[in-house]
C-alpha cells in the first residue's frame, strides 16, 4: 500500500497489518516483524536561514536517536549509521544491530528532504529475509509528487 504524507511517499510491505500508535506508523509482518515509520517535519516561518538551522537540528537529533537505538543494550552493532544510497534521491543514513544471541535483527534508517526527516525501524528474526524487506522499503522512499 502506497503511504503519502507532506514531505514523504513510501510502500508498505504487502500483507503486512497497519496500525497508528499516535504519530507513528507501525507495520506487523507475518513471522512477528514489525516496522515502524514516523517523521518529524520543520513547519513555520522565519527566515531561510532559520529553516535551514531548524532542518540542520532535527536531522542531527533523529540521527542521535537512530544511533542510540543501534547500540541499544542487548544488541550488538553490526553496520553502523552510515551514509546509504538506498533511497535514490535523498540523503539517507541506515545501521543494522542484532541481538547478542543472533536471533533477532534491528534495523532503521533516517532520511532527509526539504522540510523534514524520517526514521524507520525494523526489527523481527535475523536473516536475510529482514534486510531485504527492509532495503525493498527503503528504496520506495520518496518525496511526495
Amino acid at each position: 500500500m502506497l503511504r503519502v504524507g507532506a514531505r514523504f511517499q513510501f510502500e508498505t510491505p504487502a500483507g503486512w497489518v497497519e496500525s497508528r500508535q499516535g504519530s507513528r506508523w507501525a507495520y506487523r509482518g507475518p513471522r512477528g516483524q514489525e516496522l515502524v515509520v514516523s517523521a518529524g517535519v520543520v513547519e513555520g516561518t522565519g527566515t531561510d536561514v532559520d529553516r535551514e538551522k531548524a532542518e540542520e537540528t532535527l536531522l542531527a537529533r533523529t540521527l542521535l536517536l537512530a544511533r542510540e537505538a543501534a547500540s541499544h543494550e542487548g544488541l550488538v552493532n553490526v553496520v553502523p549509521l552510515t551514509r546509504d544510497g538506498a533511497v535514490a534521491d535523498l540523503p539517507c543514513w541506515s545501521f543494522v544491530s542484532e541481538s547478542r544471541e543472533k536471533s533477532a535483527g534491528f534495523l532503521g534508517a533516517v532520511v532527509q528532504t526539504t522540510g523534514g526527516v524520517l526514521l524507520a525501524t525494523l526489527e523481527g528474526p535475523s536473516g536475510d529475509e529482514l534486510l531485504s524487506t527492509f532495503r525493498q522499503f527503503l528504496s520506495s522512499v520518496r518525496r511526495p509528487g
